[in-house]
């Protein structure tokens, strides 16, 4: 029997996790390239750097055990990061300047990397695997 397999199953963690860093890799290098906004996002060197720092962070839980706490922690500082941006209008204490692009990205970031963090390795309310023949009449 095959058992049932979600997308969000924690074998999917690792793949979410390199994903996730290396378009905030691609996000902060090519933010350096540009001048103040790549697409919709505001950028500047703080936030390339920060873009930067945590892909490959997120790039490295996604290939070791401890990936669920480091992912935690990384959800937990882009939901900081967001709440002081919405808080203070888009200027994080001076060291970069943020819009709504950027409050969506660090939102989904913080919000995907909670989910996957916090997600058991094996789900007490999965569903059951499906039976391969009905069960007998009684």
């Amino acid at each position: 029997m095959q058992p049932f397999s979600s997308p969000f199953s924690a074998m999917n963690i690792p793949l979410f996790s390199r994903y996730t860093g290396w378009t905030l890799i691609t996000i902060g290098v090519a933010g350096f390239f540009t001048g103040s906004t790549l697409l919709y996002f505001r950028v500047s060197d703080a936030l390339n750097i920060f873009y930067i720092t945590t892909g490959i962070l997120a790039v490295i839980a996604g290939t070791g055990r401890g990936f669920p706490f480091l992912l935690t922690v990384l959800g937990s500082v882009y939901a900081l990061v967001a709440a002081i941006g919405l808080i203070r209008s888009g200027d994080l204490f001076g060291f970069a300047e943020v819009n709504t692009a950027n409050h969506l990205l660090f939102i989904l970031v913080a919000a995907g990397c909670l989910f996957f963090g916090t997600t058991p390795k094996k789900r007490k309310d999965a569903l059951p695997p499906f039976p391969s023949e009905p069960p007998p009449a009684q």
